[in-house]
């Protein structure tokens, strides 16, 4: 049978499709993903999802409730949990790009996620980054009561991001004041080649150190002391080194969703 947009028969069609597919070394459904970022899923990569934490996947809430549950969109139901009333984070629509994010104070909030997890991991953050006093802002941490750890954060004493994971590795992102506007984050811990990317640009690479995490405490560090004022629009975890293609797409379906 023959297609009126292309003369010859459905099989050579088909073959056309997988040769593309095969030009740009993708799976005929990954390329489909490429060419409608929209329909693209981090579901869809070989790597470990463990956590995919999305402000538009909380349902049942109304702008400015508190969010007690985060759910995981992940097949691991690693859903991030605050059971303290005073210190729940709050749900607040139509903030960036037309979506909602998912809002903490900066002075006490904050919300975990168990996953336990080593190195590799790759972490993508959309957020904004600002704080309430205090030179360190922590975006996110373990739920380590102390060591190993991994880290994100701000100094603000030397304007600089940092990720830690015994030892510290430092991005420079230019225009250094905060607040900081919303921003995709791509964050690998790997040891000696662990790397931060700000909207898909490197911003820092060498050894964060090689410790492993028992999960993601979001919006503070675990002492409770650096605490994060931002908003988070989505939170991605995977258990795994990612290709630079695999990473790209993320970036690419996380940068347009979120018009960045």
């Amino acid at each position: 049978m023959r297609s009126k947009w292309f003369p010859g028969p459905r099989s050579q069609v088909a073959g056309l499709l997988l040769l593309l597919a095969t030009a740009y070394s993708l799976q005929p459904t990954a390329c489909f993903a490429q060419m409608h970022p929209h329909s693209f899923s981090p579901r869809q990569l070989s790597g470990s999802l463990q956590l995919w934490l999305r402000a538009d996947a909380v349902t049942g809430l109304a702008d400015g409730n508190a969010v007690a549950v985060w759910p995981d969109s992940s097949a691991y139901s690693h859903d991030a949990i605050q059971t303290g009333p005073t210190l729940q984070p709050l749900y607040k629509i139509n903030i960036q790009n037309g979506r909602p994010v998912v809002r903490f104070d900066g002075t006490n909030d904050f919300i975990d996620a168990t996953a336990v997890l080593s190195q590799p991991i790759v972490v993508f953050a959309v957020q904004t980054i600002d704080r309430v006093g205090g030179g360190h802002v922590g975006s996110f941490d373990s739920i380590n009561s102390g060591f190993p750890r991994i880290y994100f954060a701000w100094i603000q004493t030397v304007e600089k991001l940092h990720i830690y994971a015994g030892v510290g590795l430092y991005g420079d992102l230019a225009g250094s004041a905060l607040p900081r506007p919303m921003r995709a984050y791509s964050i690998l811990y790997n040891g000696i080649s662990s790397a931060l990317w700000v909207n898909a640009a490197t911003m820092g690479t060498g050894n964060a150190g090689s410790w492993s995490t028992n999960g993601f405490r979001i919006g503070s560090t675990t002492g409770g002391s650096e605490n994060c004022k931002c908003d988070y629009g989505e939170f991605i975890v995977f258990a795994t080194g990612l290709s630079d293609a695999d990473r790209q797409r993320v970036e690419r379906y996380l940068l347009r969703k979120w018009g960045l």
